[in-house]
């Protein structure tokens, strides 16, 4: 496996090998935040999706398939 196996879902985009996403993505994973996707580009940081940031910004991670997180509410009918 490597980072080439994973995937990220977000409100912004559909599944997606981060190898295929551009080079301003960035998958963060903290203990404070927990897992995050962000757009960093000209010093500008947009927060797409990420493990608490919301009901607009979910955000689902899969290694070839296998999801480590899936942060969408199953009340919305998504998960």
């Amino acid at each position: 496996m490597s980072y080439h196996d994973l995937y990220i879902t977000t409100s912004f985009f559909d599944r997606t090998s981060i190898f295929n996403l551009a080079y301003s993505i960035q998958v963060t994973c903290s203990r404070t935040g927990g897992w995050e996707v962000w757009e960093i580009w000209d010093g500008i940081e947009r927060q797409l999706g990420g493990e608490y940031a919301g009901r607009d910004k979910w955000l689902v991670l899969d290694v070839a398939g296998h999801v480590i997180l899936d942060s969408r509410k199953e009340e919305d009918g998504l998960s």
